[in-house]
């Protein structure tokens, strides 16, 4: 006998309804319909987690449960419809009642039902009290103690957020938020904030968490993905625990193009609510972070710009960007930061000593100016107008050499003060800083933009080049391990190894080291090149220089070391020398050295009366780099009784004294110490300072041999055994590189 469902037309309503409900528990349905409500709210709740994790549409979750819904009458009907036998699926109608299984089914329907509640009690209790009250054991360590032994709770490092975009092609534009919720948090001065480029240094690498924290000495990571698609744009941004990797706090932000800008500063406001909750920052008011604003087709070229200049850089990288910054003030005439790095872009491709690699820099100075002026006009608080303004300012110094330095220094103050996270005006201020003689300050503000920014390219560099310069060579080797820890490059790596070795009096090992670097661009070319360069001139290979003369200075250095100077002061007073002579500190450190050689004493003092003017403007030309040159100014004065070389000469003195402390191991410092004991007429004193600047690595076969440009060392038995013992260093590193002793040396 088959169950089949009828009803008399006169039976009564309740009657009705009373069998229908009944067939409805007999069958399942209201159990089915349970079983789909708990399986339906923990998929959604699985696809809403989908969706954040995998940068998923922001439609997605909608679609997810819009199905489930459609799906609730399906389930249902099939419910009243089919019944499970030990046979498979039958229609209700054709399984005989006595042959139905449905309490069974049911029994088991109950079991699912309770399973499922049951993780949904677990999935709620999850969320209301592990993910807000803690992350408690996460946000109790937070609180209560720093995260690693050795970074501040208040640390932070913005990761470069992932492009999530369907045809992966908005990296520029996830970059572009990333910065901007780097430059924003960076303004909570109670924040301490990891630079950008050693951030960055971290894109598409794999790196643990937890070791990317270490390097950038940071108790917490953010990262996120940026998913852009037409004028909507979603970021899913996390804040992570940086000694554990465990995830703070997580969220979605959803938003149109057309006003990215309020977007940013959702989310960044979001962040730092959070980071108000967990970490020890203070009382800044929440809604006081804002980005900048601009027309939005005009950010996003200037972001592809600015991408050009972090990650390509060099001629291409530089005028790509420029022609982007036009199209971008084209479209935004008054957005400050396009105009700020526009000025940059000018400023970078000219060529700062006006040969014939850039547009000269005199010519360039008006446009440098124009967009720095206008930046600063569109506004005022803008440390990127600032930045570019202290560029136009320190183009001014290298053209004009005089007076300027100043000025620079106070607009690089005022960039940093109003971004104190600003590792490209510190540099740029550490640079003009040791321009004034200012080196212990130079090198703090250098070591302040590593601790923050370890990875950053120019200030590595910067530092690099004064450990190095002041013989302080463990220190180099330290920070040169450290950069490269956070971004590895074997051809930079290696570079600076030669230069430390050469630098070392180790010259045959740095010579061998640099002739292996196998360089791709041009700028890593060069650097290459001058390396080979100053080794084959210290171990005096003169037939290696005679053949790889390739500039006019490379065949006037030559000319010196073949003792010719009137043929070395032709080359350098023709066409191809006016670098030499274009400023007053390349006519004081290079061109005074062919005048010197040449006994041209007159016109060393005619440059002085008519261009330097003061002992103190000579000075100061000297004292950026500790270069050479006031022994043939000062020499070039006592031979014509010039009234200033005595006060030249103090300056000099107490110039060298303020060097002392942090250029002691430096053999360049005590080279130039032994020249001012010589204008003094103190030759034991020279013969010791050159004693010491060849302990500390000096190689010089001029030197060694008494070429011209030693011409007025005194004749004393102490200067030829300093010669002697040169020659027998140089001819030691000679044989290590495999040449024939120079004669004379040999023992």
């Amino acid at each position: 006998m088959y169950h089949v469902t009828s009803y008399p037309t006169d039976a009564p309503r309740g009657v009705i309804l009373s069998s229908f409900f009944k067939e409805l528990r007999r069958r399942n349905v209201f159990r089915v319909a349970g079983v789909y409500a708990v399986v339906g709210w923990l998929l959604a709740q699985a696809g809403t987690l989908l969706e954040g994790a995998l940068g998923m549409p922001g439609w997605f979750d909608t679609v997810v449960v819009s199905l489930l819904l459609l799906g609730l009458p399906v389930a249902l009907i099939f419910a009243w419809a089919f019944e499970m036998t030990p046979e498979g699926v039958k229609l209700s109608t054709q399984v005989p009642v006595d042959q139905s299984i449905t309490n069974k089914t049911g029994r088991k329907l109950d079991y699912a039902i309770i399973a499922g509640l049951a993780l949904v009690v677990v999935a709620v209790v999850a969320d209301r009290f592990i993910g807000d009250d803690a992350a408690a054991p996460q946000s109790a360590a937070v609180i209560g103690t720093t995260p690693s032994a050795s970074f501040p709770d208040n640390t932070i490092a913005v990761l470069p957020f992932v492009d999530m975009s369907p045809e992966s092609d908005q990296e520029y534009f996830a970059d572009g938020i990333s910065e901007e919720l780097l430059n924003v948090l960076a303004k909570v001065n109670t924040l301490q904030v990891a630079g950008r480029t050693s951030s960055f240094a971290f894109k598409n690498d794999n790196r643990d968490l937890r070791e990317i924290g270490k390097l950038l000495k940071v108790a917490h990571l953010l990262e996120g993905s940026v998913r852009k698609s037409g004028d909507k744009v979603r970021i899913t941004a996390q804040l992570i625990r940086a000694d554990n990797g465990y995830h703070m706090w997580s969220d979605t932000f959803d938003g149109d193009l057309t006003d990215i800008f309020a977007l940013q500063d959702q989310v960044a406001n979001a962040i730092f609510v959070e980071l108000k909750d967990h970490l020890p920052i203070g009382d800044v008011e929440v809604g006081t972070i804002a980005a900048p604003r601009a027309n939005v087709d005009a950010y996003e070229l200037f972001l592809r710009a600015r991408e050009l200049i972090h990650q390509v850089g060099g001629q291409s990288g530089y005028e790509q960007a420029r022609d982007l910054l036009d199209e971008a003030i084209a479209l935004d005439p008054d957005y400050a930061p396009a105009l700020a790095w526009r000025a940059y872009v000018e400023f970078s491709l000219a060529d700062a000593w006006g040969d014939e690699s850039g547009k000269p820099l005199k010519e360039a100075l008006p446009d440098v100016k124009a967009y720095a002026d206008r930046a600063v006009a569109a506004d005022p608080d803008s440390a990127d107008a600032y930045f570019a303004l202290g560029n136009y300012e320190t183009a001014r110094y290298l053209n004009e050499g005089v007076g300027q330095v100043d000025d620079v220094i106070a607009t690089f103050r005022k960039a940093v003060a109003l971004r104190p996270n600003f590792p490209q005006a510190q540099n740029a201020l550490a640079q003009i800083l040791s321009a004034k003689g200012e080196h212990e300050e130079a090198i703090a503000v250098l070591e302040d933009v590593l601790e923050h920014d370890p990875g950053h390219r120019e200030a590595n560099e910067n530092y690099l080049n004064v450990m190095i310069d002041a013989g302080r060579f463990d220190e180099a080797e330290a920070a040169l391990e450290r950069w490269m820890a956070v971004r590895p490059d074997p051809t930079q790596k290696q570079l600076y190894q030669a230069y430390l070795l050469i630098e070392q009096g180790r010259t045959a090992e740095g010579l061998a080291t640099a002739e292996k670097i196998e360089v791709a661009d041009e700028q890593s070319k060069r650097y290459r090149e001058l390396l080979i360069r100053w080794a084959h001139y210290d171990l005096g290979d003169t037939a290696w220089a005679s053949a790889n003369s390739g500039t006019v200075t490379d065949k006037a250095y030559l000319a010196l070391l073949s003792d010719n100077p009137d043929a070395a002061l032709a080359l350098v007073e023709g066409d191809g020398g006016e670098p030499l002579r274009s400023n007053p500190h390349s006519v004081i450190t290079a061109y005074n050295r062919f005048l010197d050689a040449a006994g041209e004493y007159d016109k060393i003092i005619q440059y002085y009366d008519e261009t330097i003017k003061t002992p103190e403007a000579a000075i100061a030309e000297v004292d950026a780099c500790g270069c050479g040159g006031m022994d043939y100014l000062v020499k070039a004065m006592q031979n014509t009784g010039h009234k200033d070389a005595d006060k030249v000469l103090a300056l000099w003195g107490d110039m060298a004294s303020r060097k002392a402390v942090i250029y002691s191991r430096s053999y360049s410092f005590h080279r130039l110490e032994a020249e001012r004991a010589l204008l003094h007429d103190d030759t034991a004193r020279a013969i010791q300072s050159f004693g010491k600047a060849m302990d500390f690595g000096w190689r010089s076969y001029p030197f060694a041999v008494g070429a011209v440009e030693f011409k007025n060392l005194p004749d004393n038995e102490g200067v030829k055994a300093a010669q002697a013992r040169m020659l027998s260093i140089i001819n030691e590193q000679r044989a290590l590189a495999k040449m024939e002793p120079l004669p004379g040396g040999e023992g």
